[in-house]
Parts: C-alpha cells; structure tokens; sequence
C-alpha cells in the first residue's frame, strides 16, 4: 500500500536545487483488465484491437517466430543497441501487464545464454531493458515478481556477456535507469552494487565495475547513497594488482565525484551562492584528503 501510495520523481532535475513550493503529480494509467480486452463489442476499436494483440502475444508459434527473426536481425555498429526497440517491449508490457512476461523471458533467456552471437545478446538486452522500463506502474507484488524473475537472467546475462557485447548491455542498463526514481529500482541497484569486486578473474571485476558507471550517471546527486557504498567498497583496492580494474575503479571513483558536486548555499536560507566556490560531500572530501595524502 506504500509503495502504490508513494509519489516518485522521476525526472532527474526535480529537487536538485530544493522542492518546488507546488508539485503536480499523476494517477499512474490503470492495467488493463481482463474485462477489457474480453469484451464482445466490435464497434469499440480499442477493444478489437487488444483482443487481437493479446491473441498474438499469447500465442506460443507467433512469440518463437518474433524471437527467432529479432535475434537473427543483423546489427551493425560500435552499440547495437536500439532505444526504439526497447520502447516497443516497453509499450507492450505497460499496457498489458505480466500476462505474458514467463514467456517472453524464456526466449530471453535463450537469447541471452548464446555468448558467441552479439545480435542474439543485444535482442535480450533490448527485450529485457523494454520489460523493466514499462514494469514502472505496476502494482508492489507484481514489480517484486518480475525483479525475481527477470534478475537471475540479467546476473547470468552480464556476467558471461562476451566483451563486444558490454557496450550493449551497458545501453540496457542505461534505458532502464533514465530519468526514473531510483527508489524503483532497488532491486536493480542492490544487485549491480552489492560486491562488485565479487567475481574471481579480473576481466569479471572489470565487467562489474563497467556496469555501474550508468546507474552513476544517471542517476548523479540522487544516488549519492550508491557512490558512497561504492567509495567505502573501492578504496581499498585502488592498488588492485590488475591495471585494467585499476583503470575501472578509477573510472568509477571519477563519477562519483563528478555527480556529486554540491553548489554552495547559504547555510541560513539554503539558497544559491553563485559567486562561492561549490563543494563536496564530507565523505568525498575525506577520500580526496586521504589520497592527497598518500600522494605527498
């Protein structure tokens, strides 16, 4: 009841430089019932029209014949990965819902589980990325069970993506954290933060480490949470003995300061010095002190 209660902010501006003194909110568009799309109304367009599409996104021939010419599409390019693509799986499944989301993720995770074709990751990475993005209105037990579902294939996903294929899932990541309240995403976040040192080779640790720079990006002075885990969980390792984690880490570390930049305020009504020098959080600053030092 909370969480359907909850107003969330999803544009990124809102509430950088203070609450606005009047908000305006939405009623978030209500799933389509069953009711709906059943009726036996012809003469109502939008009731014909969901009726065939459900009718076809049900159907076990039609989603192998999708999934098998989308993964076979040929792509081409440094990031082959397609927004538009994504919206359509986006549109899909905000309109109808989780009726056909089990399905969907089979072929996903077929797809994805193919290492040695790029267009068969990027179909899942576009599919999934689509799949989170449009799961943005819908009811608390129904968000929960699809993060159940949907996780354990993006965790496998990334990390046996081979390395043509990161930029990819890097843009997946990407759509699904833009411009969103980063309070709908803690599945996701707590699962690409949590120990991303984890994995045993140092070509995984710096996959992991990859994968964060666009939740930081993104979500900059909202996640400032996010950094700090982070920064407490990397500063011990700045002299990781493999230079390619050395060089993610630092890359990491970097946006995480960048985004954390704080304009300086008047400390007694909060507002806007523009002539000041900014400033950095406390725990920025303490890091940045630390690693000065050690430098001298």
């Amino acid at each position: 009841e909370e969480w359907n209660a909850c107003h969330f902010y999803d544009k990124n501006h809102y509430g950088w430089n203070g609450r606005p003194l009047n908000g305006i909110v939405y009623d978030p568009p209500p799933l389509i019932n069953e009711g709906d799309w059943d009726r036996d109304d012809d003469a109502d367009p939008d009731a014909v029209i969901l009726r065939q599409a459900r009718a076809h996104l049900e159907s076990d021939e039609f989603l192998d014949t999708f999934f098998r010419l989308f993964g076979d599409d040929h792509r081409t390019g440094t990031d082959a990965f397609e927004d538009r693509t994504a919206q359509v799986f986006k549109g899909t499944f905000q309109v109808f819902g989780e009726c056909f989301l089990d399905k969907v993720l089979e072929h996903c995770r077929r797809l994805s589980e193919d290492t040695k074709d790029r267009d068969h990751q990027c179909a899942a990475a576009e599919t999934l990325a689509g799949i989170i993005r449009g799961s943005r209105h819908w009811p608390y037990t129904t968000v929960m069970r699809m993060w159940s579902k949907v996780l354990p294939i993006l965790r496998t996903a990334l990390a046996s993506s081979p390395p043509e294929s990161l930029v990819d899932w890097a843009s997946a990541i990407r759509f699904c954290v833009y411009d969103i309240d980063p309070r709908r995403l803690h599945p996701l976040t707590d699962e690409l933060v949590r120990d991303p040192l984890a994995p045993s080779t140092s070509q995984g640790q710096a996959k992991r480490l990859r994968d964060l720079q666009p939740i930081l990006h993104e979500f900059t002075w909202r996640g400032y949470s996010i950094g700090e885990s982070l920064l407490n969980e990397l500063e011990e390792h700045l002299a990781h003995p493999y230079k390619q984690v050395r060089e993610r880490i630092a890359t990491v570390i970097s946006a995480i300061v960048s985004c954390h930049w704080e304009p300086a305020r008047n400390p007694e009504t909060d507002e806007l010095l523009f002539d000041a020098p900014s400033t950095l959080p406390p725990r920025l600053c303490q890091f940045v002190e630390t690693i000065s030092s050690k430098m001298k």
